[in-house]
């Protein structure tokens, strides 16, 4: 005979909680996409690889790399921590066909923002290298090291022109370390930062300092002290690898 609560538990045990160092904010988002325009402090969470060069309609779509991306701080008037937002780049052409040079270069800004990237200089000029390997070549596998940094990014909306629909997006895949003087000024998560060393630190690199982040906290903001719900991924409808 169940002489449990509405719960099914034994009414004597006292599963009280204590609310009181939480607020609103301290909640978080209920797994929302970013769908307000700001500077934001994310987390990558995953690095998933959208290599298929043929859509569900049988139409050439262009092979990608989709990351997952976490809000890790409640800003006022802006998406809160735990919204999602899921940004591609690009590393071919419509049907694996060459890469366009407008999708390249947005690969290579988000790579130098990350710091996965660096540039170099060899024979009198500047190139942009692998920052682990030092060569000029970037292979697939480095994208995945992206998964457990935090970077700083704007979102604006682009409000479409007819063929694309309007949605949030970074533009030209610009992003920050989020020790990088340029972004000084925009919020952050002091918690999530001191997962990096303090906040001091290499902003964006991922170490075993973030890898203990992300195992110990699941997508670790902060102040989300639940986990978002499941996030419905947008498909890449819109092919944007020719941009």
């Amino acid at each position: 005979m169940n002489t449990g609560g509405d719960w099914g538990q034994a009414e004597q045990a006292d599963y009280t909680m204590d609310t009181g160092e939480y607020t609103r904010d301290d909640l978080g988002g209920g797994g929302e996409t970013v769908d307000k325009e700001g500077t934001y402090h994310f987390e990558i969470t995953d690095v998933v690889k959208e290599l298929d060069t043929t859509s569900t309609n049988g139409k050439d779509k262009s092979p990608c790399l989709r990351f997952d991306m976490l809000v890790l701080e409640t800003v006022k008037g802006q998406s809160p921590a735990g919204s999602r937002h899921f940004h591609r780049v690009y590393v071919a052409g419509k049907g694996g066909t060459t890469i366009s040079e407008g999708a390249k270069k947005n690969a290579l800004r988000f790579g130098l923002g990350l710091g996965l990237l660096a540039e170099i200089t060899k024979d009198d000029r500047t190139i942009i290298v692998d920052k682990l390997t030092g060569l000029p070549k970037i292979p697939l596998s480095l994208w995945d090291r992206a998964k457990g940094m935090q970077c700083i990014a704007k979102i604006k909306l682009d409000k479409g022109d007819g063929k694309y629909d309007p949605k949030h997006e970074i533009p030209f895949s610009r992003v920050y370390q989020v020790n990088d003087p340029a972004v000084a000024d925009v919020p952050k998560n002091a918690e999530a930062l001191a997962m990096l060393g303090g906040g001091t630190g290499a902003g964006a690199e991922s170490g075993s300092q973030a890898k203990a982040k992300t195992q110990s906290n699941g997508d670790a903001g902060a102040k989300q002290k639940t986990a978002p719900a499941k996030q419905t991924v947008p498909p890449a409808d819109d092919d944007l690898s020719d941009l």
